[in-house]
């Protein structure tokens, strides 16, 4: 063991088939650890692939379906410091946003599940709405 050398051990061969094998304990770890925060903020460390640290943010982060009113932290690490963004957004459906359009004089031209036109139906993630002027009252 002479030629081993620890900060050569995990490089991007190894990185890129970390995940490749999961160990069976993810639910139960995102479990406990998100017992453990009560909704708090929390903070993993050796977050590695975020195996662990993904699902327990998705679990972590707020939303209040009565408000709409969802709360997260996002947290960026560099080589010269941490910072955390929190952020509360309030989800709109498509309709919410159609409404509010029409109330500013806009009316509702084509929508799309994605910026590459893909069709929006029932199942979509998510939208892009193109509104334009109205030509009158509707």
């Amino acid at each position: 063991m002479h030629t081993f050398d620890p900060s050569t051990s995990f490089g991007p061969d190894v990185a890129a088939r970390y995940d490749d094998h999961p160990r069976g304990d993810e639910v139960a770890a995102v479990a406990f650890l998100s017992a453990c925060a009560q909704r708090r903020p929390a903070l993993e460390f050796a977050i590695g692939t975020g195996r662990i640290a993904l699902p327990l943010a998705a679990n972590v982060a707020r939303y209040d379906p009565v408000t709409q009113l969802l709360t997260e932290n996002h947290v960026r690490l560099t080589l010269s410091g941490s910072t955390m963004s929190p952020i509360v957004c309030r989800l709109i459906t498509p309709g919410e946003m159609d409404l509010m359009a029409r109330i500013a004089g806009l009316r509702l031209v084509e929508r799309f599940a994605s910026w590459q036109r893909t069709p929006f139906d029932a199942h979509s993630p998510a939208h892009v709405s193109v509104y334009g002027l109205s030509s009158g009252p509707s």
